[in-house]
């Protein structure tokens, strides 16, 4: 499936940001994958839509024909073992190089432990985990050199180990591991950057069939409560424009980045290997990471030792604002 060009004048705040640039989203027929593909569309960007199988056709062409760009749709099942090759082929086909690539294809289950299944376990791990690794490998090949963007969607279920989502938490971490090393060791050879996108609670159909569980309910309703700038979940187009930060241009300098989308609670996650410890200049360049949840334990102050020339980082609670010194 294909189309050309709209008539749609596009929003003026990103337009030709991306312009001639191609995205491949995976699992972009619906929910969060179709609104990133929109959202880098209208940003200029050539689209490549992912769904698993003909029952999602439909949903898949809709969004294809609401795109104001060159787009494919690409039936390819990311948890088999030749999904991920048959999408970059037919990205490759039909435009010749990709410039984007968003691991967003994504499983979840929201069960208690002892209700998980073999069946959840293999669904989850070779659509989240496997799935990200071919599909990733797959297209190293056909990226451009010219400051490519490998972008993985994550959760915040990753970090905060959320009740009922056993699955859904180990096989996101696989990803943010992913991260981490792809940071590391592709840009060198690839020209890219690596980044992670891991949203919180966010407004979907999948969410809401979830939240018509009682159990769910109760797990999830504190994280939104606790939510500082609004008690809601996200809506697609916020977490959507944090992809679109990531892919910009000017966003040559954000690698190995986890923007954590709508954390229940402030925090500071810092890399330092000297006492200026939250200067960017040492972010990555030590033996120790910090990740702090202030005040998660109701204490005054959290002081944590690294390992690397006794440097020290003391965090505070005074009510507000939050202080971070070092020391």
């Amino acid at each position: 499936m294909a189309r050309q060009d709209s008539d749609r004048s596009l929003p003026c705040l990103h337009r030709q940001s991306l312009k001639d640039k191609v995205a491949v989203i995976s699992g972009s027929h619906g929910g969060l994958g179709a609104q990133i593909a929109r959202e880098l569309s209208e940003s200029g960007a050539k689209i490549v839509l992912n769904y698993p199988s003909s029952t999602r056709r439909d949903r898949a062409n809709t969004v294809l024909n609401s795109l104001h760009t060159p787009a494919i749709a690409v039936e390819a099942d990311i948890s088999t073992t030749t999904g991920p090759q048959i999408l970059i082929n037919a990205a490759v086909a039909a435009f010749e190089v990709i410039d984007i690539l968003v691991n967003n294809a994504g499983k979840t289950v929201d069960l208690p432990f002892e209700e998980q299944t073999l069946e959840h376990w293999e669904t989850l791990v070779n659509v989240n985990g496997r799935g990200t690794f071919l599909l990733t490998q797959a297209a190293l090949p056909h990226l451009s050199p010219q400051g490519s963007r490998i972008i993985n969607i994550s959760s915040i279920s990753a970090k905060e180990g959320m009740g009922m989502q056993t699955l859904l938490s180990g096989t996101k971490a696989m990803i943010e591991s992913f991260t981490k090393v792809w940071a590391k060791e592709l840009p060198p050879k690839y020209h890219c950057t690596v980044n992670c996108v891991s949203p919180g609670p966010t407004r979907t159909e999948a969410f809401g069939a979830a939240l018509a569980g009682a159990e769910f309910q109760r797990i999830i309703n504190p994280l939104i409560e606790g939510t500082p700038v609004a008690n809601r979940p996200a809506e697609t187009s916020e977490i959507s424009y944090a992809v679109l930060m990531l892919c910009h241009p000017r966003a040559t300098w954000l690698n190995g980045v986890n923007l954590i989308e709508l954390a229940a609670r402030p925090a500071i996650n810092a890399n330092a290997s000297s006492v200026s410890l939250l200067h960017p200049s040492h972010f990555g360049h030590n033996a120790v990471s910090i990740q702090i949840a202030i005040g998660r334990q109701g204490k005054q102050g959290l002081e944590y030792q690294s390992n690397v020339g006794g440097s020290r980082v003391r965090i505070s609670h005074f009510d507000s604002p939050y202080l971070v010194n070092s020391s």
